[in-house]
């Protein structure tokens, strides 16, 4: 998974830099004080640049989740597979140590 940099738009993977796309669209939100507060803190405490960076980070982190999600659960509606138990983490030390 790419390491992404807070405000920057820049993708770090495999050790190389690349500058993501900066065509953006523009959403307004709404928030009560104490969320506006919050988001504040979180951009100071941060060292994010913006309130816009800090909402672009949480719903890529999201995405992250939903992704993972997914796989999560196409794995436990998988068919089985051999038992994990003893001989097979041992199976995997012989091969990759």
């Amino acid at each position: 998974m790419a390491a992404r940099s807070f405000c920057t738009g820049e993708v770090r993977q495999w050790g190389i830099l690349a500058k993501m796309d900066k065509t953006m669209n523009t959403t307004s939100v709404s928030l009560l004080d104490a969320l506006k507060s919050f988001a504040d803190a979180q951009v100071s405490q941060r060292g994010c640049c913006t309130g816009s960076g800090y909402v672009r980070e949480l719903i890529r982190k999201d995405q992250d989740r939903q992704h993972l999600r997914g796989l999560l659960l196409a794995g436990a509606e998988s068919a089985p597979t051999a038992p994990v138990d003893g001989d097979y983490f041992e199976s995997l030390r012989a091969r990759y140590w």
